[in-house]
């Protein structure tokens, strides 16, 4: 079902096939993000009210490098305190040395 937001009185959210108004009076982004919501509901997604993992896990600092470029992975204990260990490449991590030196 083809979704629509027109400008009336503030934006407004319709399906285009059955006439239904989903959303009245509302801002221009939430009405974008009503449609969003709405074209994935049709599309098989289903809302759970949770974050995404790996934006959930990056805010808590839990995310960390692997040494040998192998990409992130998750830590098993909880978040490091102070700052976090720099993520170094495989040259840097062989020779010891950060730049061109």
């Amino acid at each position: 079902m083809p979704y629509k937001t027109r400008k009336v009185d503030g934006h407004q959210v319709k399906n285009v096939e059955t006439g239904r108004v989903h959303a009245k009076n509302t801002s221009k982004a939430k009405a974008q993000a009503q449609t969003n919501l709405l074209r994935g509901v049709e599309h098989g997604w289903k809302p759970t009210g949770k974050k995404a993992q790996k934006v959930k896990g990056a805010a808590k600092g839990v995310v960390v490098g692997e040494p040998f470029g192998g990409g992130p992975r998750r830590a098993t204990g909880p978040a490091p305190k102070g700052k976090p260990m720099p993520i170094r490449t495989t040259k840097e991590t062989i020779t010891g040395r950060r730049g061109n030196r």
